[in-house]
């Protein structure tokens, strides 16, 4: 419990003030723990820096999975794919992820245990995306290659945002998106 306290607090830490910010004494503030307690539970500033991650990811995991354990028919699947990815590239996950997926490309080690962290945490809703979609009558193939390419155009307009206000285009972006796909594959294999 008091770890996952302390993994709570580093992600608040990372999501309100930034990684380069982020100092451990903040974290045990943050979590209303001494500094005592904290070193006894993360040794380092890495390792609380990966719990929040784990933190992050795993909260995002958790709501994906279901939302894709939700969906009953072809008919909403696609609204329910681009909803979810929505709401993780959009959302301060996926922001604390990419501010300490940054800082931590600095360090072969620390970038190798971030890529560990984010393939345990995103393959898992993927792979439940697309069997999701093969479930209500995709094959296996065009399963995959949907659920990519709504992954890649949803992180890019994510990144759009950095210098712009996607608002205007999400919207008429992600309708044209679904059309395409409805009207590319159209029926099931």
């Amino acid at each position: 419990e008091m770890r996952s306290r302390l993994a709570k607090a580093a992600f608040e830490v990372i999501r309100d003030k930034g990684h380069s910010a982020f100092r451990t004494a903040l974290v045990a503030a943050y979590a209303g723990v001494s500094q005592g307690a904290q070193v006894h539970h993360y040794a380092d500033k890495d390792g609380l820096v990966l719990a929040a991650l784990d933190h992050a990811f795993t909260q995002a995991e958790t709501r994906s999975l279901a939302r894709a354990e939700r969906v009953k028919t072809r008919a909403e699947a696609l609204n329910a794919l681009v909803e979810d990815f929505q709401l993780f590239f959009l959302g301060e996950e996926f922001w604390v992820g990419l501010d300490i997926t940054l800082a931590a490309s600095k360090s072969k080690a620390l970038s190798r245990r971030v890529i560990g962290i984010v393939s345990q945490r995103r393959s898992p809703v993927y792979q439940r995306w697309v069997q999701t979609l093969t479930r209500v009558g995709w094959s296996q193939r065009d399963a995959d290659q949907i659920v990519t390419m709504t992954a890649a155009l949803i992180a890019g307009l994510s990144m759009r945002g950095l210098w712009s206000d996607i608002d205007a285009v999400l919207k008429p972006t992600m309708t044209r998106w679904i059309s395409m796909v409805r009207d590319e594959w159209p029926n099931a294999n």
